[in-house]
């Protein structure tokens, strides 16, 4: 999490349009395949909250 606050605004874009793309295309699949393992939608879950985590600590000041 520390390295994400020391990239520049624009390397944490990039980042963050790759790994949103991904998990865009994991929500795509469970709203479609709604009888996905347990797993799989904990992890999905856990995945957004890192994500939105990462994305709120880099507007500390």
């Amino acid at each position: 999490m520390t390295l994400f606050t020391n990239l520049s605004e624009k390397e944490k874009g990039n980042y963050l349009t790759e790994k949103v793309s991904l998990n865009n295309t994991m929500n795509s699949f469970l709203y479609f395949y709604p009888l996905a393992d347990k797993e799989f939608i904990a992890g999905n879950y856990d995945l957004q909250l890192l994500f939105n985590s990462m994305i709120l600590s880099g507007t500390k000041t």
